[in-house]
């Protein structure tokens, strides 16, 4: 079986040993359960899908001893969880375990509500857990409830007293229930959140507004600007609505609605925001969007604003080429803060991309970016591309923080250079 398919089921069904994490995005569960089964045939591993998931839930329902079967489906997943476990000390679990392991989440998506707060009872009371395993499951269940019924999901968190104690994850369940709620219906989880204001205002954060908006986003960004103007949001609404538009079509859709509405910092804080999530889709799907959009100057700079090394990786070069062709002089400051982070974390991929790049705008920047970034490890190299520099300020500014760095390791070599480039050494 494919890796991906053991990392979905575990991390986003059954994720005991690897932990939660916060940056973790959730999909809805059963488009999560679709990817997952095809994979599984894919690999040639069946799951029993006779009969619908809604189907199986309104039969097991109609049966007198309901809730012993979630009691016994409880009990199993215990006894999965403890085993996975084990198996994963010997390395990839087997076929077997992975058919298992496929099994226990499909039958995770058919509970309800109700079902679920059985089976938090029987997770909490379990002798046969340690304190880690027990909180990861507790965190599954509310996970999965607050994708299927984000509704019921709130009502656990906040009014079950200790049934559920998550600790500083408690939040971030409760910021995915509201952004699941308000993805189908934004005023409604406006709403709750005005209700409980004052009752839950432990709960209820910045993080949890933001997740509102978010969702209210992915249905209506338009929507969700009016909805994060109540919730007297401020700069991070442009995150928000930026965190919605991952398709092409959700990004166009956003930036229509950023031009009719005309604020111009919101647009500016949306677009870099969107700058980084475009890099981390590839740089050729980026800039096929970025052409069909027909961006502007101001918003090609917005862009160009929120790209990181960390998301643009390999593909840094190509960037600071876009920045250089798209933004000109209006990238320089991006340019030189790109290359001083490609620098650090490839020192030698950056220098050989700078050694093979053509003249432009920025170049000079991004050589400085390079200068400033190689000085501390090597100033004699520092100090050969300073020299490719026109005469002007930005020379004098790279020699001299090139100056300060190299006179604690070689006094005589620094002097040496700070003469030759007219610069003070006092």
């Amino acid at each position: 079986m494919k890796g991906s398919l053991i990392i979905t089921v575990i991390i986003l069904g059954v994720g005991l040993t690897a932990g939660w994490r916060k940056q973790v995005e959730y999909r809805k569960a059963r488009e999560i359960l679709t990817r997952v089964e095809a994979e599984a045939a894919a690999a040639g591993i069946s799951i029993d899908g006779d009969a619908g998931a809604a189907e199986r839930a309104a039969k097991i329902a109609e049966r007198d001893d309901h809730r012993e079967e979630v009691r016994q489906f409880s009990r199993e997943l215990i006894a999965f969880a403890r085993d996975m476990e084990e198996a994963q000390k010997g390395g990839e679990p087997d076929e077997g375990m992975k058919k298992r392991m496929l099994s226990v989440f499909q039958r995770l998506l058919d509970l309800s509500g109700s079902d679920f707060k059985i089976l938090i009872e029987e997770v909490r009371e379990s002798p046969d857990l340690t304190d880690q395993q027990r909180q990861q499951l507790v965190m599954m269940s509310v996970m999965m409830l607050s994708q299927q019924q984000p509704r019921t999901a709130l009502e656990l968190l906040t009014e079950s007293g200790d049934l559920v104690e998550l600790g500083q994850m408690e939040k971030h369940a409760l910021s995915m229930a509201l952004s699941s709620w308000a993805t189908e219906d934004p005023q409604a989880a406006l709403k709750w959140i005005e209700d409980n204001a004052d009752k839950h205002g432990d709960l209820i954060n910045n993080d949890t507004r933001r997740a509102v908006v978010t969702g209210a986003a992915i249905q209506d960004p338009k929507l969700a600007i009016e909805i994060a103007r109540k919730l007297k949001m401020g700069g991070e609404i442009g995150h928000s609505l930026a965190e919605a538009a991952k398709t092409p079509e959700q990004r166009s859709r956003l930036l229509a609605v950023l031009r009719e509405n005309g604020d111009k910092e919101l647009q500016r804080n949306a677009l870099a925001s969107l700058g980084a999530d475009l890099s981390q889709a590839g740089f050729e799907a980026a800039r096929t969007w970025m052409e069909g959009a027909n961006l502007n100057d101001q918003e090609r700079d917005s862009v160009s604003q929120g790209l990181q090394y960390w998301q643009t990786g390999k593909e840094t070069g190509r960037w600071i080429e876009w920045i250089d062709t798209a933004c000109g002089k209006e990238g320089e400051g991006k340019v030189k803060d790109l290359m001083q982070q490609w620098t650090r974390n490839d020192y030698r991929a950056a220098g050989e991309w700078l050694a093979e790049a053509d003249d432009g705008p920025t170049k000079p920047q991004a050589v400085a970016g390079y200068v400033q970034a190689v000085a501390p490890y090597d100033p004699a190299a520092a100090a050969k591309w300073v020299d490719t520099l026109a005469e002007g300020d930005l020379r004098q500014e790279s020699a001299r923080e090139l100056y300060q760095q190299w006179r604690g390791e070689d006094e005589e070599a620094a002097k040496a250079f700070a003469e030759k480039e007219g610069i003070s050494t006092d």
